[in-house]
C-alpha cells in the first residue's frame, strides 16, 4: 500500500545522501543548528532542516520501516561528516541526529533505537539527562519541561549508560561543579518546606517517582546519597536528607505513601542509613521526629526495612 509520509521520508534521506553541504555548521545548543557562512552571519542550517521533516515524516508512520528508514539516515550523516560532504565547527557528528531526536521528542523512533543499541546515546553532553528533560542544563521552576521528557529520561536510564553523576561543562568547555543528579535530586526535593507547597515542583516530583527515575539512578547508577543538596537559604543537608525532609508533605493516602516509602526503600537499597540522631543534624526539622510521625502505614515498613 502507497504512504506518502514513507516515500517523503524516503526522499528526504536520499536528498541529504546526494548533496554537498558546502557551509560550516555550527552548534549554537543542544539539538540546534545554524550554517556559518561569514564572520558573525548565521543562517538557517539546511542539513537540520531536512533533517527534521525526515524525522517528522517517520513519526508519522510509526512504524519498524520508517524506523529502519531513520537508522540509515543516520548512518548516512556520521559517514557524510567523515567525508567531509557536510562539516561542523562545533558540536560532534554523533550527536548531530541524537540531538534533535530528544529536542523534538521522536519518542516512537528512541523506543525502537535505545533498546537495540545501549551506547546510542554515549557520545553526548555530560548534561544529557537534564537535555531530556529541558532544553538547558539546568533545572528551575520557570523552565518548562518538555512534555515526554520524564518518558524519554525513564527509556534512557532503561536501555543506555548514562553518567548521572558525571561533572558537567558549559558551553565553553568550562567544568562546573554540579553533576545531574545532584541538579535534578536538589530540584525534585524543594517543592515541600514547612508551609511551603510549589505546585510545578510537587507534580514533577511525583512523576519522577512514579516513571522510577529516582530509583534506576539510585540502583542502577549508583547515584551518590551524600551529595549536597541546598535549598534557598536553608541548610545544606544530603541527597538522602533531603528526600526524608519530604515525609510530612507526602499526601495522606495510601497510593502516595507508598510510593514515597518504595523510593524509601530503594535509598535504603542503595546503601542510605538512618541518621545519627544523636550527632547535630543540617535539617532544621529533628530527624528524629521522622519515626514518630510517619503515618501509621508507613510505620509497619519502616519497622521492616529495620527501624
Amino acid at each position: 500500500m502507497f504512504d506518502p509520509h514513507l516515500s517523503l521520508l524516503r526522499v528526504y534521506t536520499a536528498w541529504i545522501k546526494q548533496t554537498l553541504f558546502a557551509w560550516p555548521t555550527h552548534c549554537r545548543d543542544f539539538g540546534k543548528y545554524q550554517e556559518h557562512r561569514a564572520v558573525l552571519e548565521l543562517h538557517e542550517c539546511g542539513l537540520q532542516a531536512l533533517t527534521e521533516k525526515a524525522m517528522d515524516a517517520a513519526e508519522k508512520i510509526a512504524s519498524a520501516a520508517s524506523y529502519k528508514l531513520l537508522d540509515e539516515l543516520d548512518r548516512i550523516l556520521l559517514l557524510k561528516f567523515s567525508l567531509k560532504h557536510a562539516s561542523l565547527i562545533s558540536g560532534h557528528a554523533e550527536a548531530f541526529l541524537p540531538e534533535q531526536l530528544i529536542s523534538r521528542q521522536v519518542i516512537g523512533f528512541l523506543a525502537w533505537k535505545l533498546p537495540r543499541d545501549p551506547s546510542y546515546l554515549s557520545g553526548l553532553c555530560n548534561s544529557l539527562i537534564l537535555y531530556i528533560l529541558t532544553d538547558e542544563a539546568e533545572i528551575t521552576l520557570l523552565r518548562e519541561w518538555r512534555k515526554r521528557g520524564i518518558e524519554m529520561l525513564q527509556l534512557a536510564l532503561e536501555t543506555q549508560t548514562l553518567r548521572p553523576e558525571q561533572i558537567q561543562q558549559n558551553e565553553k568547555g568550562t567544568r562546573l561543579s554540579s553533576s545531574p543528579w545532584s541538579v535534578l535530586i536538589s530540584d525534585l526535593t524543594s517543592w515541600w518546606w514547612g508551609n511551603i507547597d510549589i505546585r510545578v515542583k510537587r507534580e514533577r516530583f511525583w512523576k519522577m517517582l512514579e516513571a522510577g527515575v529516582i530509583s534506576l539512578m539510585l540502583l542502577r547508577y549508583g547515584a551518590d546519597l551524600d551529595v549536597m543538596v541546598q535549598h534557598s537559604d536553608q541548610e545544606p543537608c544530603t541527597a538522602f536528607e533531603a528526600y526524608l525532609n519530604l515525609v510530612f508533605g507526602v499526601p495522606h493516602d495510601t497510593s502516595h505513601e507508598s510510593l514515597y516509602l518504595r523510593v524509601l526503600g530503594d535509598f535504603l537499597a542503595a546503601g542510605a542509613s538512618r541518621p545519627s540522631l544523636a550527632a547535630p543534624q543540617p535539617v532544621r526539622v529533628p530527624l528524629s521526629a521522622y519515626w514518630k510521625q510517619l503515618p501509621q502505614s508507613c510505620t509497619v515498613i519502616t519497622v521492616t526495612i529495620g527501624y
